[in-house]
């Protein structure tokens, strides 16, 4: 009885540790995923915005593909579209989810929050790409003399709320506002702070929220077909685009039961 118990104890250990290894090796796998996720579409962020006006376009190369397959998808699914192989993929497939108690109806709301992980860590990243014009203005041993003290009251006053309104529409010049910020002084973290709410949750969530919109109205395709025999060569390849575009979606959905 006694060897009966202590095997029983000792296989019951060794269970354990087994299943604490298992748990802990998904935890790890959820971490290293979801770590890689994020440093991977605050980059993207990063590489648009930096450069002086120069950056690479990530938003039309990566978020907003990424928006249309998945608004799409889920259109033609008639629920939410499921990331495969799981939601911190950089790349995932877009497939249909035919399971009731698991699916989503797609509504606006519903889209937007499933594409906002992506939108915020964007634009986050588009925000921390804009400091580095003001941190050289503000460290550089700058001999600019503004004599006009009128001017450097107006763009004192009131900072934070200008450089937000700013930073809240596509604005290729924002640089300039970050050197202008630099060189007249303006605090740290009013200029951060300001650029960060405009950038990240303004600018990019209207952007997402922009792509919803078009793509979601039963005039868009009305709109498409109209470019394509009014506006030549520019008309006809957005239309190929777009076609194309919805093609994969529809070519690549797999239904998941």
């Amino acid at each position: 009885n006694k060897q009966k118990l202590i095997a029983i104890v000792i296989v019951s250990l060794i269970y354990s540790i087994v299943r604490r290894l298992t748990i802990l090796e998904k935890l790890i796998n959820s971490f290293e995923s979801i770590s890689i996720f994020v440093v991977f579409w605050i980059g993207l962020g990063i590489l648009s915005s930096v450069g002086l006006g120069s950056g690479l376009h990530t938003f039309v190369l990566y978020l907003a593909p990424k928006c249309l397959t998945f608004i799409t998808t889920s259109t033609l699914c008639k629920s939410l579209a499921v990331f495969e192989p799981h939601r911190y993929a950089l790349f995932p497939k877009f497939v249909c989810n035919q399971s009731v108690e698991q699916s989503s109806k797609v509504t606006f709301i519903t889209l937007f929050l499933s594409l906002m992980p992506e939108t915020l860590l964007w634009g986050f990243g588009t925000s921390l790409g804009e400091l580095p014009p003001y941190l050289i203005s503000r460290k550089s041993d700058s001999n600019l003399v503004v004599e006009n003290k009128r001017l450097i009251g107006f763009i004192k006053r009131n900072a934070f709320v200008k450089v937000m309104l700013m930073a809240s529409i596509p604005n290729p010049l924002f640089d300039l506002a970050g050197i202008t910020c630099g060189t007249l002084g303006i605090p740290f973290t009013v200029f951060f702070i300001a650029t960060l709410i405009g950038k990240t949750l303004i600018k990019a969530p209207f952007q997402t929220t922009s792509m919803i919109w078009v793509l979601t109205g039963k005039w868009f395709e009305e709109a498409m077909r109209w470019m394509g025999r009014n506006l030549g060569f520019v008309g006809k390849a957005l239309e190929q685009v777009f076609e194309d575009r919805r093609n994969s979606a529809i070519n690549g959905i797999v239904q998941v039961d």
